[in-house]
């Protein structure tokens, strides 16, 4: 892992965080991630220098870092082992895609302009990988705004937006039936919502009641105007990691979703992909989108090995 060296056209407050990244990165990564179980508090680590940092960043590329940081490590401390290994390499990646300046802003085609006599056909749209990401199906120039924020400006771009985690949905479970340490996906409806004061701090709090029983979701660091969306009535299907607490079952970051049999195909019964979210852009539409892009775009991504090398070892492509 390379991250030492200058960082072409970077900002001293983010040289800064990857300093102090430095240490933890190569400490805990060793040996295959053996002393990860160790390392405590990490997710509020990184959310206090990424915050502080983020004050003082003048460039979006910058700033899409240091959100895209804070994202990777949310919910990092709640995470089973393989999973926590799982963030914590992306978290690696992270940072030397910046210092590779993958973060730098691209380059879209220009649409070529009519002549001077307003003459001519309409100028063509770039094609295949170089396609703005707007124009594909359910995008639009709206969304292509949101998405931008994470470095997805083209078709190309998107299919090399990797999911963070992945969720066995295939079998719900009842929440009569969930276990404290075992992962667990559960359906059921909110009956209550808000935010709590204690004397730690401020707590969002979520619950959910099925025909077997309740289970309380909490957040201890949360955008409440994300999760304020989930109004008491509405259907979520929510996976984590259940804990026992004073004789009540309850999950703590929970990865929770408006729940909607209609659209079961792509979002339930299956293993789903988990994307790094921005602000006004959820799972349900990443989701959308992406297979939109994979179904139409991803024969066009060229493969790095020869077709006689692949046939020869019987591999995958890459598409």
């Amino acid at each position: 892992m390379e991250i030492e060296r200058k960082i072409p056209g970077s900002e001293p407050a983010v040289e800064a965080v990857i300093a102090k990244l430095r240490g933890p990165f190569r400490t805990f990564s060793k040996n295959h991630f053996a002393n990860l179980p160790k390392l405590q508090a990490f997710e509020a680590f990184v959310r206090a220098i990424a915050t502080d940092a983020r004050r003082e960043a003048k460039g979006e590329p910058a700033r899409r870092f240091l959100d895209e940081l804070v994202d990777t490590f949310t919910g990092f401390d709640e995470l089973a082992p393989l999973d926590r290994r799982e963030a914590f390499a992306r978290g690696i990646r992270v940072v030397e895609r910046f210092v590779a300046g993958e973060f730098a802003p691209k380059l879209v085609p220009k649409a070529v302009p009519l002549d001077a006599e307003g003459e001519g056909d309409e100028a063509p749209r770039p094609e295949g990988l170089a396609t703005p990401i707007q124009f594909v199906k359910g995008v639009g120039p709206h969304v292509a705004q949101l998405l931008e924020r994470k470095g997805i400006a083209t078709v190309g771009d998107t299919l090399d937006f990797l999911p963070r985690k992945y969720l066995d949905r295939r079998n719900l479970k009842t929440i009569a039936d969930v276990k404290a340490g075992e992962e667990a996906t559960v359906a059921g409806t909110i009956v209550n919502t808000g935010m709590q004061s204690t004397r730690a701090g401020k707590i969002w709090s979520i619950t959910i009641r099925d025909a077997t029983g309740e289970l309380e979701l909490k957040w201890f660091r949360f955008k409440s105007g994300y999760l304020a969306h989930y109004l008491a009535g509405t259907d979520v299907v929510v996976s984590g990691v259940p804990r026992e607490y004073r004789g009540r079952m309850e999950i703590h970051h929970p990865e929770i979703e408006a729940f909607d049999p209609g659209d079961e195909a792509l979002h339930h019964g299956r293993i789903i992909p988990v994307y790094s979210e921005t602000e006004g852009l959820g799972q349900r539409r990443l989701r959308r989108i992406l297979k939109e892009v994979v179904d139409r775009y991803a024969r066009l991504v060229p493969d790095p090995l020869p077709p006689e090398v692949i046939a020869r070892l019987d591999l995958l492509t890459r598409a």
